[in-house]
């Protein structure tokens, strides 16, 4: 009874070693792939970010253009378009956020803009 004990802890061992060996060598490989998959994964989410609509746009040409269809953020400088935006958030129903990310997508056009003219 004891010898097949101690034949059993042995196959046991033998097969665990052997197991542990196997990921030795495939470790590597395992963790090559995952840093494959990451970099995929983090590729494409800079590429659907970086073609994703600002929301600040999104509600330029939901609220502004609504009722001022010809209006050209680039036709304002930073103060006269902060004075605009703050007479116009509440006909527009803009919250805080809202308010921020209009803003922000604003002077990002000016600036893009200002930019392209002095190149």
């Amino acid at each position: 009874m004891a010898d097949r004990l101690r034949d059993c802890i042995v196959i046991a061992q033998r097969t665990n070693q052997g197991a542990l060996e196997g990921l030795g060598r495939s470790l590597p490989r395992l963790i090559f792939m995952a840093a494959v998959t990451a970099f995929v994964v983090s590729v494409a989410e800079a590429a659907e970010q970086a073609t994703a609509t600002p929301p600040g746009k999104k509600l330029y040409e939901a609220r502004c253009i609504r009722c001022h269809k010809d209006l050209d953020p680039t036709i304002y400088d930073d103060m006269t378009w902060k004075r605009w935006l703050w007479k116009m958030k509440d006909k527009a129903r803009l919250d805080n956020e809202e308010y921020g990310d209009l803003s922000d997508y604003l002077k990002g056009v000016r600036e893009a803009a200002k930019s392209k003219k002095t190149r």
